[in-house]
């Protein structure tokens, strides 16, 4: 059984039918790579007015001081929201349109959904690809090197670079891979 945060999103997702991957620092400790992370996260397509409603309602029960009108809007339109889960932990959730190739993808462990290994390093190569010049997330860059150099065998190189080339991600992709076999 999953507890805490992680636990009951998942069962409050679950009970709203709202579909999800874990994603971030647990989804790459689950491809072999740990890391210490502070958060939970999870990735999940745009809702419908009635969901937003009955997920925002359930999401201010867990954090007092959640905006619930900025958490609709992006529930509705996409992006990403925090909630601080009963004052102990952090859940980030990524609200986007067009992900269901991802949620097809999703392996499951425990019951709960996680990201597939080439989405997982697809979302960060995105994150890298979307930051202001001059910005830096280390995680980001080492969490790829590690699972191209730990997981290499086991991925699907074909899905990476088709999606990667359409993203706009493969030079991105190509110079991490470069300087992580140095």
């Amino acid at each position: 059984m999953i507890i805490g945060a992680l636990g009951e999103a998942t069962e409050v997702l679950d009970k709203l039918g709202i579909s999800y991957v874990l994603t971030g620092g647990l989804a790459v400790g689950y491809h072999e790579y740990h890391r210490r992370t502070l958060d939970v996260d999870f990735l999940i397509p745009l809702l419908n007015p009635s969901q937003a409603d009955a997920f925002t309602e359930i999401l201010a029960t867990k954090d007092k001081l959640l905006d619930t009108v900025s958490t609709k809007r992006t529930l509705i339109n996409g992006g990403i929201f925090r909630v601080t889960w009963r004052e102990v932990s952090t859940v980030d959730f990524i609200v986007k349109p067009n992900i269901e190739h991802i949620l097809k993808r999703a392996e499951e462990e425990e019951g709960v959904k996680i990201i597939s290994l080439e989405d997982l390093i697809l979302g960060k190569l995105s994150v890298i690809r979307d930051l202001p010049r001059g910005s830096i997330r280390l995680q980001d860059p080492q969490d790829i090197a590690s699972l191209l150099a730990i997981r290499a065998k086991d991925i699907d190189w074909r899905y990476l670079t088709a999606h990667a080339k359409r993203e706009d991600t493969f030079k991105i992709l190509n110079l991490i891979r470069r300087r992580s076999v140095k």
